[in-house]
């Protein structure tokens, strides 16, 4: 059985694939080229790659924004039903022109009979694009390097015809178990056209959290903030899809001053209600609470700042008090942030944005450190 996870691809040229309407181009290593197929309700093109294994490598080009814990979670259902699995692996995180990639792999054992061999090695790999989200899996017992290269240069090489406007900040930061990889978090600023002096905050959290060494928590969390000229909340959409099912989608809306009202469904039960926030001008934003970090720790020796933050995730009714505060005597650039009864211990970069966040919890560290950033909050 070791000698069949030793295995891997010989050479493997470049195989150029062009979109069939022309939106994209991308190139996949191979020793033949793919075989092409397009599933237009889906919107997807399907790219098969003979790398003389005796299943292909099998990637997958989507159009339009693509849920990515949901999808690492259906795609674990290509593991026969019933079928024991030994260990699930956040394999790695990796960064390809400013996307974050997460990478998987599954250890099973399978019917000798139906599978060929005594044992099943999934291997998937998605690169989480705006534009157009790309998939590849391979599942077959060893090629783990093979699939590497196939999957890596697949999601280097993608080009699209236009490219999308330019972001006036971006951060992608990786999210860590001790030192294991397991999940990200995406950070976008851009301006609304619609609404002058108005932007749009996003931010996308994908987790991939091994439960046990057979299980594995999928979550991901999306907020999209609308800030006003002043940096302040006043629109928010919160989804948060776990191990596959949407547990919540919530509304949240600045009616007037500091007075909001949020609408929707959290783990199963209609939330509806509206709160005043302390600050008469209302919720601060990350960017704005960031710009306030930098400016004390500039002017105070030590400081301590109260600020609501809305987790509807903890509870929809209402905002939540983290305090941040810096002691005299603290590294120049560390905050440590009060959550309830939990501390977390955060390093800012020169805009007051987190480039290293750490806490401990139950005996193990988790960090979350900054793997990417281009522009200015």
């Amino acid at each position: 059985m070791e000698v069949l996870y030793e295995r891997e691809a010989g050479e493997l040229p470049g195989q150029p694939v062009r979109a069939p309407d022309g939106r994209w181009t991308v190139s996949i290593l191979g020793i033949a080229p793919p075989e092409i197929t397009i599933d237009e309700d889906e919107r997807v093109v399907f790219v098969d790659s003979v790398i003389g294994s005796r299943t292909p490598v099998y990637c997958q080009v989507y159009d339009g924004e693509l849920e990515i814990a949901g999808t690492l979670h259906r795609m674990l259902g290509l593991v026969p039903q019933g079928t024991p699995v030994d260990r699930i692996v956040p394999w790695a995180v990796t960064i390809d022109d400013g996307h974050p990639a997460a990478w998987l792999e599954v250890f099973y054992r399978a019917d000798r009979a139906q599978m060929g061999a005594a044992g099943g090695h999934l291997k998937m790999a998605i690169s989480a694009r705006a534009d157009h989200p790309l998939l590849c899996f391979h599942d077959e017992i060893g090629y783990r390097e093979s699939f590497r290269r196939v999957a890596q240069g697949f999601f280097e090489s993608f080009e699209p015809a236009q490219r999308a406007a330019e972001l006036k900040y971006l951060d992608v930061m990786i999210r860590y178990a001790e030192d294991v990889p397991i999940g990200f978090k995406k950070s976008v600023l851009t301006d609304v056209e619609e609404r002058a002096g108005y932007e749009r905050w996003t931010t996308t959290a994908t987790l991939m959290m091994p439960v046990d060494q057979d299980e594995l928590h999928l979550k991901e969390d999306r907020e999209v903030y609308i800030l006003d000229a002043t940096r302040y909340v006043a629109f928010g959409r919160f989804t948060t899809v776990a191990d596959g099912e949407l547990v919540l989608d919530l509304a949240l809306q600045r009616v007037e001053g500091n007075l909001y009202r949020y609408a929707g469904e959290v783990y199963g039960v209609h939330e509806r209600g509206e709160f005043r926030t302390v600050d008469p001008r209302g919720l601060a934003s990350a960017p704005l609470i960031a710009t306030t970090l930098d400016r004390l720790l500039a002017t105070s020796a030590g400081f301590s700042l109260d600020q609501e933050e809305y987790v509807p995730t903890f509870d929809p009714t209402t905002p939540q008090r983290v305090t941040y505060f810096h002691h005299a005597g603290d590294s120049p650039r560390l905050v440590r942030m009060q959550i309830g009864d939990g501390e977390m211990q955060r390093i800012v970069d020169e805009h007051g944005m987190p480039m290293d966040d750490r806490l401990e919890e139950e005996g193990r560290r988790f960090s979350i450190r900054r793997a990417l950033r281009k522009g200015k909050p």
